[in-house]
């Protein structure tokens, strides 16, 4: 019975601590979604990019990717 009196104020400092260290982090911030244009050379790039770097892992060829440039209406 002793020792779990010694215990108690060590694990209850522990608690506390950890609580405390947890409540200090910074809020999340999200940001809005930007639109971006499907005509820009750098979206094109990093799509073409995607595609390729996808097929590359992809043992069968039924589902490779194919990039197709998309027309907005």
């Amino acid at each position: 019975m002793s020792s779990l009196k010694k215990c108690f104020p060590l694990t209850s400092l522990l608690i506390l601590f950890v609580t405390a260290a947890s409540a200090t982090e910074p809020p999340v911030v999200h940001r809005p979604w930007v639109l971006l244009d499907p005509n820009d050379p750098n979206v094109i790039n990093a799509s073409k990019f995607a595609v390729l770097e996808y097929n590359k892992n992809v043992t069968s060829s039924s589902n490779k990717l194919l990039f197709q440039k998309s027309e907005l209406v």
